[in-house]
């Protein structure tokens, strides 16, 4: 069985992958969705062609190839938004816990002042 090499790129805030010499390309918001996108464009493209392009006839497995370049671009963006959610989630529960806190002062300064 042959190997039929995917090569996956950066796309703006997506990735897209395509197969040099095979009429077919797809984008995905990650490694996962674009793996399924790249096997149904496949399978659609095999449907639609009974005679199928050299690289996409016979029995082949895919890899998907995807170079440092593509991988930090992709998915440091997605690091750093899940990064930011995460401290607006830490200040939050921080300005509750400190809310809580100023009640019980002032509650207690309310107790003396009696």
């Amino acid at each position: 069985m042959k190997t039929v090499e995917v090569i996956v790129e950066h796309a703006g805030k997506n990735l897209s992958d395509y197969i040099e010499g095979a009429p077919v390309i797809t984008v995905g918001n990650g490694m996962k969705e674009i793996e399924d996108n790249m096997k149904e464009a496949i399978e659609l493209y095999l449907e639609d062609n009974p005679n199928p392009c050299e690289v996409l006839s016979g029995e082949f497995e895919l890899k998907f190839k995807i170079d440092a370049a593509t991988f930090i671009n992709y998915y440091s963006s997605i690091v750093k938004d899940k990064i930011i959610t995460e401290l607006k989630n830490i200040i939050d529960c921080l300005v509750i816990f400190l809310n809580q806190q100023k009640d019980q002062v002032w509650q207690a300064l309310l107790k003396i002042s009696k």
